[in-house]
């Protein structure tokens, strides 16, 4: 057991990590050497990736009590308002469009930022001559930013526009929930073919983590689906260090989390708690591989600390 803390010790440590509100004891201040950016992506709709990449950014700010920037890509706007609706994140008065336009563009510092969607961002891609400009300033804002945050989690829309292809070029790590559904299937090979041009060229440090089977029920169906899926791309799934692989059950307590604009293990219900413990050990492993997350921690959190 770790010696308890004085006083000055411990203001000591709030002075080196003001945004820091309750660090573990045995690691008050991991250091993260530079921002981590994590795509969080399909070209398939209807898969919940943005529920899983607002309650995976919920966790790296309120678990892992992490620097947090959101940039919400989808002008359905999803994210922003599943975050913003119980004033979790704080909503930044730059918008993901001005990152693309803006070369400039600017984001305020905070323990938990959201950079909404906007109605913008759907008018993109038709500047065909800016393309390559534009792509240019998302990269460069990434970059730019990286002393702000910890970690930065990208949302997109489910088209194949310069949206996607910016933040694929631009991010660290990239995972792609997918439903167990032939259409969704399909979707991965695609994905697979941009992920490997853009290590082949203009992002070779980009890490796919892997395909996180999303909303899985307990159905002939499904399980049908998802052996196809461990036939064909077993390679790709995220394999945990307990066994098996990442993925998460279909369960009501996502969307009500969503809804209500809280985390999923502070939603009231029972029913909420008990789909978080299945959920955690997905979400730990894919900070731990982005190394936000130590394996020492990784293990006290999963036990409920």
């Amino acid at each position: 057991m770790s010696p308890a803390k004085s006083p000055a010790t411990a203001r000591k440590l709030t002075a080196l990590c003001p945004t820091r509100s309750n660090p573990p004891n045995d690691n008050p201040c991991k250091e993260i050497p530079r921002m981590k950016s994590i795509l969080i992506t399909n070209r398939k709709g209807g898969v919940g990736k943005s529920a899983i990449a607002s309650q995976f950014a919920h966790y790296l700010a309120d678990k892992l009590q992490l620097r947090v920037l959101f940039i919400d890509l989808d002008s359905q706007r999803n994210s922003t308002k599943a975050l913003t609706t119980k004033q979790a994140a704080m909503l930044s008065t730059t918008n993901a469009a001005e990152v693309f336009t803006n070369r400039n563009a600017t984001v305020e510092a905070g323990r938990f930022v959201v950079m909404p969607g906007s109605d913008e961002l759907d008018l993109l891609d038709m500047e065909k001559e800016r393309r390559n400009e534009l792509a240019g300033n998302f990269k460069s804002f990434i970059s730019r930013i990286g002393g702000q945050f910890d970690v930065c989690v990208i949302d997109t829309a489910p088209t194949h526009d310069i949206r996607m292809k910016s933040a694929i070029i631009s991010a660290d790590f990239l995972v792609a929930p997918t439903q167990l559904a032939q259409e969704a299937i399909d979707g991965i090979r695609f994905l697979v073919q941009s992920v490997t041009l853009a290590k082949g060229s203009l992002n070779p440090n980009l890490t796919f983590i892997g395909i996180l089977p999303n909303q899985v029920m307990d159905t002939p169906f499904h399980k049908e689906n998802l052996a196809i899926i461990v036939q064909h791309f077993a390679r790709l799934l995220i394999a945990l260090p307990s066994g098996g692989f990442a993925l998460i059950r279909r369960t009501t307590a996502i969307e009500e989390s969503q809804a209500e604009g809280v985390p999923i293990w502070k939603h009231g219900k029972t029913s909420a708690r008990d789909a978080w413990r299945k959920i955690e050990p997905s979400f730990a492993h894919i900070a731990a591989t982005m190394g936000v997350l130590d394996s020492q921690t990784q293990g006290v959190n999963q036990h409920g600390n």
